[in-house]
């Protein structure tokens, strides 16, 4: 009911709770605006309902990168701004430590980090990318279990590159 109030215009869903994705639905049916404070993976429960229910409903909807907004991307903006020029190359690495060791990579929280990690280069480098490629493999040896890597070219001589290994 509350969702459906005339003076509210939008939903913010800032965590995981025992509602799970109710809200996003209830703002869907509502027409409203969502903003999400967390990730939808492919293995949350009602995912494709979600992101069905969110296609359906022409809703403005935005999933939040605070990745953007850390301390080092924030000084390395500064940087860039303050004399540094255009970034050229940029690479970026994050490591995902599961428990789990029935983990996949379609039920880890790899690819949605993978995905803040390509939103990442993009703000970096100010404009979308011409060419990307990704890859991904396993490691029979080694504490490292998985990885994925994504090449991104942006304009003709910019090359960013994002790589997220999940480890045991």
């Amino acid at each position: 009911c509350l969702i459906e109030r005339d003076d509210i215009d939008a939903v913010y869903v800032l965590g995981g709770s025992w509602l799970g994705l109710e809200p996003v639905q209830a703002a869907c049916r509502a027409g409203k605006a969502v903003f999400l404070g967390r990730t939808i993976r492919t293995a949350t429960p009602c995912a494709d309902e979600v992101i069905g229910a969110l296609q359906s409903s022409g809703v403005r909807f935005m999933v939040e990168f605070p990745w953007r907004f850390y301390p080092a991307t924030i000084r390395l903006m500064e940087l860039l701004a303050s004399g540094l020029g255009s970034p050229q190359l940029a690479i970026c690495e994050q490591h995902v430590f599961e428990s789990d060791k029935s983990a996949t990579r379609q039920g880890s929280e790899g690819n949605a980090v993978l995905l803040h990690l390509a939103d990442w280069l993009r703000f970096v480098f100010s404009q979308d990318p011409t060419i990307s490629q990704a890859t991904g493999g396993c490691f029979s040896t080694g504490p490292s279990r998985e990885f994925e890597t994504l090449i991104s070219r942006f304009g003709s001589t910019c090359i960013g590159q994002a790589t997220v290994l999940r480890f045991l």
